[in-house]
């Protein structure tokens, strides 16, 4: 298990860079400093990672040490969290229960680990200092009694297909909805293509490449 190959943010000067912000962004970092776990729930490629990734951007420019915020995803291998977490510790040269510091983790495609629920509540009752982050399919709660074993502990948001608001925000015309009345007809255009690109990987393709969606 290589943690490092999925946490290219703890090179210095590194970051995603990915500044088209969706309206649940905005949503997500007003309970980064809430001890409840973010849970991050929709379809394919409704872009969950992206927004993960985004908040760690946010997370460093808020002075948050780099080493300090762990991402990894279930989509290769699926070790159990306290593996993770001992392996996170060893790389960093400390215990997390020793230290005064906040630490943030991010897991990605969790619906991939069985009994993630029981395991992540574990560390949740007991390392106070974590904040944790997880995305996985609509599905993620689907099984019998998981959303009730979290009750209280995790904050849920649905990270739907876009908006049209989105649509356009992401397009860099957001002059549009600020003034309706205007750029009426660029609007009635904008949504025709909004209508075949509501994932963000498409957003910008012609219609033929669309056709193999």
């Amino acid at each position: 298990m290589d943690i490092e190959k999925q946490n290219f943010h703890w090179k210095m000067n590194f970051n995603y860079n990915i500044p088209k912000k969706r309206d649940l962004y905005f949503k997500v970092i007003k309970k980064l400093r809430e001890r409840q776990i973010v849970s991050i729930v929709g379809l394919r490629r409704t872009g969950k990672t992206t927004l993960l990734k985004q908040l760690i951007d946010f997370l460093i420019q808020q002075n948050v040490p780099r080493e300090n915020i762990l991402y990894f995803s279930f989509d290769e291998e699926q070790p159990k969290l306290g593996q993770i977490i001992d392996k996170y510790e060893s790389k960093i040269g400390k215990l997390i229960l020793d230290t005064k510091d906040r630490f943030y983790i991010f897991f990605d495609e969790i619906q991939k680990l069985g009994n993630w629920e029981n395991q992540i509540k574990y560390y949740y009752d007991n390392y106070e200092k974590i904040k944790f982050f997880v995305s996985g399919s609509s599905s993620l709660f689907i099984k019998k009694g998981s959303r009730e074993s979290l009750a209280g502990r995790i904050y849920e948001f649905v990270l739907k297909p876009l908006s049209f608001r989105d649509f356009i925000t992401i397009r860099g015309n957001d002059e549009f909805v600020q003034n309706e009345k205007r750029f009426s007809e660029a609007l009635k255009k904008e949504f025709s293509l909004y209508i075949k690109r509501q994932f963000i990987e498409i957003i910008d393709k012609n219609q033929e490449s669309i056709a193999a969606y």
